[in-house]
């Protein structure tokens, strides 16, 4: 599958690469190029955006209309949001607001 969007975390070990065409994202090790256990978010994954931190992972969902959010440690999806019709792009405050 094509690669969608992808985002590197803070640390630079880790890149989550969305299959535009799947239902998946997953993490890919720099060091080693290898990837991780892909997370299933939803239909047509395809935008990813890291919070400041990378503890947690944002995937737009073109298909289905939602922003995803993923705990990078575990895989664990969380509770979806609904977007409209087809999000293509997600964005994160690179900072703590507050």
């Amino acid at each position: 599958m094509p690669p969608g969007g992808d985002q590197l975390s803070p640390d630079g070990r880790t890149l989550w690469v969305s299959a535009s065409t799947g239902d998946t994202v997953t993490p890919v090790d720099t060091v080693t190029g290898a990837p991780g256990t892909p997370v299933a978010v939803g239909r047509s994954a395809f935008d990813v955006a890291l919070d400041w931190n990378g503890t947690t992972a944002y995937v737009t969902t073109t298909d289905a209309g939602t922003l995803v959010p993923v705990t990078t440690a575990t895989g664990t999806v969380g509770t979806a949001l609904k977007t409209g019709a087809y999000p293509l792009a997600a964005a994160v405050t690179p900072v703590p607001v507050g």
